[in-house]
């Protein structure tokens, strides 16, 4: 038996696949742990996590980008290279982030070859600073792509 489905069920089905990017604030972060992002109202598919130095952080500053308390990466990686980058992580513990580069891979290659992407339920996406404190100039930013599988999810 086929079964017909309202137009509001269809344009809420197809609303549900498209995939939202979420974008903090370009700031200056100092050492330890930051709630950069948070995963509100239900699951979401999480694709990417870009890091994006909008102004040139110029001290020895490494990151680890942690969601719901789980490291999306291998270990710590300076973004302090005296010029705009970006970097994916590699959404994987296990899988060490690559350095920053005006293009990266996103996640990454060994990401990509192993199809990474993490279900996360609602709670921080948090960014962990280390070495020295950022510049007083430096700002940093952390953006998402994903995807809602709970219509009410949303990356803030």
């Amino acid at each position: 038996m086929v079964q017909t489905r309202g137009l509001s069920q269809l344009v809420a089905d197809l609303h549900r696949r498209e995939m939202f990017v979420a974008s903090s604030i370009p700031t200056n972060y100092g050492a330890g742990a930051a709630n950069v992002l948070v995963i509100t109202g239900g699951l979401v598919r999480i694709v990417l996590l870009i890091e994006y130095q909008d102004v040139t952080v110029t001290n020895a500053t490494t990151t680890i980008i942690a969601v719901s308390g789980v490291n999306m990466s291998a270990g710590a990686v300076d973004i302090a290279d005296g010029a705009l980058f970006a970097r994916c992580s590699p959404l994987n513990v296990a899988v060490a982030a690559i350095a920053s580069a005006l293009v990266t891979p996103g996640p990454t290659v060994l990401g990509q070859a192993t199809g990474r992407s993490i279900i996360a339920a609602p709670g921080n996406i948090a960014v962990t600073f280390g070495g020295a404190a950022m510049a007083a100039a430096g700002r940093y930013s952390l953006h998402a792509l994903y995807e809602k599988i709970h219509p009410n999810a949303l990356i803030v």
